[in-house]
């Protein structure tokens, strides 16, 4: 019964369905290729000798368009399988437990059994992770912000040190993350975020323009020199780059945000992974703000939160500077005293 008020989170099997939604899945399908490339070889079957010829010659005969399917959907299960594989040793029998002291501890791994201890007072918040397949299966990672962690944007490391959930449904990684605050409600959840303007949108959707340009025209450019076919390859993927950017461009604009909620400060941004990172305020050490030429006519500027703890800076982007320095501000009061003018109880621009 102890144990059972202690326990912040387990394992649920039903999860498994997350497996193959994440990163794993296209490396390993990948990493299987390989392997029987290298197995072959070790093995006395040279393929570069035997089977690429062969393979070559055989393709040079077949019709492409099911070849091509069915390769790919080959990648996918192998890569699918390899990723549920990976995910049961990796989360077997994880438990979060906090305690008697405060700490946390998680234990997890089939073969070996790992367990990490996470002190509280290291502890600078969370974040919510959301890259683009899991978030479509409305799943998330859920890693914590504390200083000496290492950077969630490692993923193999930040298994080791701040992972706090396996892939697991966004409600459920709320409810720990919570949990792990001592809060009734995670801040990423409960916050009202101040989303970005157009100008933010217009950047991205000028970088996938920009995106599509260079790829399709490379290729045209080497059409003129080799073969049409190259030509009209080029024309295909200027085209679809600048579908994809336009849609990419749109989410990415759609996920920025920001706001304060209690004691933490929230970010949000990304598309191919969106993260959701809440800082508490009283651990922020310093603002950086950025502001590129490509910023300048718009007026953005990227706003940088440095906390001991995680990744050690935290990216407000792509805010109008008034708007970020008024942010900043809040969040943190009397940290920008001596370098912003204030006037009428807001912040001013001038730094």
């Amino acid at each position: 019964v102890e144990e059972d008020q202690d326990t912040i989170g387990r394992i649920d099997w039903k999860w498994l369905r997350y497996a193959p939604l994440s990163s794993w899945a296209a490396f390993l399908g990948l990493s299987a290729v390989g392997g029987t490339y290298e197995v072959l070889d070790t093995v006395g079957n040279d393929p570069d000798t035997v089977l690429i010829p062969q393979l070559f010659s055989w393709l040079s005969r077949a019709d492409l368009l099911p070849v091509i399917v069915l390769g790919l959907l080959g990648l996918v299960v192998v890569g699918a399988c390899g990723a549920t594989g990976l995910y049961v040793e990796m989360w077997w029998d994880f438990r979060l437990l906090r305690e008697p002291n405060g700490a946390l501890r998680a234990t997890r791994g089939l073969f070996v059994t790992r367990s990490v201890t996470l002190e509280e007072e290291r502890l600078r918040g969370m974040e919510i992770a959301e890259p683009l397949l899991l978030r479509w299966g409305g799943g998330a990672y859920t890693y914590a912000v504390a200083s000496g962690t290492g950077s969630a944007e490692e993923e193999i490391s930040s298994y080791v040190t701040s992972a706090m959930l396996p892939p697991a449904p966004l409600a459920e990684a709320h409810r720990v993350a919570a949990a792990v605050l001592r809060e009734e409600e995670n801040p990423t959840a409960s916050v009202r975020l101040v989303p970005h303007t157009r100008h933010a949108l217009l950047r991205r959707l000028r970088w996938a323009f920009f995106t599509g340009t260079g790829l399709g025209g490379l290729l045209i450019l080497l059409g003129v020199l080799l073969t049409d076919v190259l030509i009209h390859i080029g024309w295909t993927t200027a085209l679809v780059a600048y579908a994809a950017g336009a849609l990419f461009a749109r989410d990415a604009a759609r996920s920025l945000g920001h706001g304060v909620t209690g004691r933490y400060l929230v970010t949000r941004h990304g598309s191919v992974k969106r993260r959701t990172i809440a800082l508490r305020r009283d651990g922020v050490i310093g603002w950086n703000v950025t502001q590129w030429a490509w910023h300048r006519r718009s007026g953005l500027c990227t706003l940088t939160a440095t906390t001991a703890g995680g990744r050690g800076a935290y990216d407000v982007k792509d805010v109008l500077m008034p708007e970020g320095l008024r942010f900043a501000d809040e969040s943190v009061p009397t940290l920008l005293d001596h370098f912003v003018t204030r006037g009428q109880g807001r912040t001013g621009t001038a730094p």
